[in-house]
């Protein structure tokens, strides 16, 4: 590459220009050595862009977005399979505060639950008629008729939603009373209750005030929870 002198005195390098002979021939001498053109001091260079790369270090954040979403429905799952004895627990003092038999029928099982009581009645009774007691009376068969529909009767009433409702208000089994309502300024505490599971699909639930009924809840699909039985001391 030539060194040119301009008619202004200055010196030209292919496109650059020199104030002395000096700079233009070093510029020229250095330029041929290198096979590059080196930047002339003072002179402004648009920086280089440096290369794109497409690797990445690790997943990219779109990689991660389905991973995160399945996490997320994992724990949303688990949450609502773990806490679906207190939700149904919750609902049904919601419907005990509001008088709401409807609404509480909907989590108890009444069949079930009429079975599971109408055993615990029948086997106190055989027990009651296998005492010494009861071995020498002659009338002790037809007292066990009785007794059964005695029994019957009970069980209609304790298992019924009003019966249900107040045995959880109450914490104990008693025949419903006919009785006046009482004035709305003796509130009653609201019942509360603690859940422990037995297995995946069973859940007693006793009150926290030292109640002697116990409530079992037993799973009703995958999600929902029914009362299904009652054990009542006797």
């Amino acid at each position: 590459m030539a060194v040119e002198k301009l008619e202004d005195g200055t010196y030209r390098v292919g496109r650059r220009t020199f104030g002395t002979s000096d700079e233009a021939f070093a510029y020229d001498a250095a330029s041929r050595d290198t096979g590059e053109l080196p930047v002339q001091p003072g002179a402004r260079t648009r920086p280089e862009r440096s290369a794109v790369t497409t690797a990445t270090a690790g997943p990219s954040a779109r990689s991660r977005a389905p991973a995160l979403l399945a996490a997320v429905i994992v724990s949303v799952v688990v949450a609502v399979l773990y806490f679906g004895p207190h939700w149904t627990i919750y609902r049904m003092k919601s419907a005990i505060d509001a008088k709401d038999a409807t609404a509480f029928s909907s989590y108890v099982d009444f069949p079930a639950l009429k079975e599971n009581v109408k055993a615990q009645l029948m086997l106190k009774m055989n027990d009651m008629m296998k005492s010494d007691g009861m071995k020498d009376i002659p009338f002790a068969g037809l007292g066990q008729m009785i007794g059964m529909g005695v029994i019957n009767q009970m069980v209609e009433t304790l298992v019924s939603p009003a019966g249900v409702m107040l045995m959880m208000e109450q914490g104990k089994a008693a025949p419903l009373k006919s009785s006046a309502p009482q004035p709305e300024t003796e509130a009653k505490p609201k019942p509360d209750f603690a859940i422990n599971y037995i297995n995946f699909s069973t859940a007693e639930v006793r009150s926290k005030d030292g109640s002697p009924v116990r409530f079992v809840l037993h799973r009703d699909g995958l999600f929902t929870w029914k009362l299904s039985e009652m054990q009542i001391p006797l």
